[in-house]
């Protein structure tokens, strides 16, 4: 079972390797966008949710420093 699974897992993420993806450029114009997106959210949220999100936000920041170089 594992090898047929490993199999269809393979052949569904051949395009991945086989069909270069967009550059980083592509992606890093749209940041400004995703961003302001994000911070709206964030202010929108109830007092008591974005305490949490603020607490889990830094938890993970704490944990995977290496992924956020920038503070």
């Amino acid at each position: 079972m594992a090898t047929n699974l490993n199999k269809r897992l393979a052949h569904s993420t051949t395009t991945r390797w086989t069909v270069k993806g967009p550059t980083m450029k592509y992606f890093e114009d749209r940041f400004p966008e995703v961003e302001k997106l994000i911070g709206g959210f964030e202010a929108a949220l109830p007092p008591e949710s974005r305490t949490i999100l603020e607490k889990r936000t830094a938890d993970f920041k704490r944990r995977d420093a290496a992924c956020w170089p920038n503070g």
